[in-house]
């Protein structure tokens, strides 16, 4: 089983939904054995963390987190990744974005 807790809000600069948090329960017994396909000799091989889930004697393992980029690029109303968060972008895209006057980091 699977929960999610996802925000998505919708950014009318770019007439779409995004994604601002990603959060959830992501593993649990099931889809660990299902995501590594795993049969019983391979779950005898596995690191003592993995076995406990599969054994559940751990809890399930919660994820999530904030795209700050995303919250900052739709609070100030930007209209590339790039003016908000610091990264190597390729000679394309800074030409491309060049021509739009757009300041990338």
């Amino acid at each position: 089983m699977k929960f999610n807790g996802d925000i998505i809000i919708y950014d009318k600069l770019h007439d779409r939904a995004i994604e601002l948090s990603s959060m959830g329960i992501r593993v649990n017994r099931d889809s660990l054995i299902k995501q590594m396909d795993m049969s019983e000799s391979k779950i005898k091989s596995l690191s003592d963390y993995h076995k406990q889930i599969i054994d559940e004697t751990l809890p399930f393992t919660i994820g999530g987190g904030l795209g700050q980029s995303r919250i900052a690029l739709f609070l100030l109303e930007k209209e590339h990744i790039g003016e908000v968060q610091v990264s190597v972008w390729d000679q394309k895209n800074v030409n491309k974005n060049k021509l739009k006057k757009l300041e990338i980091l």
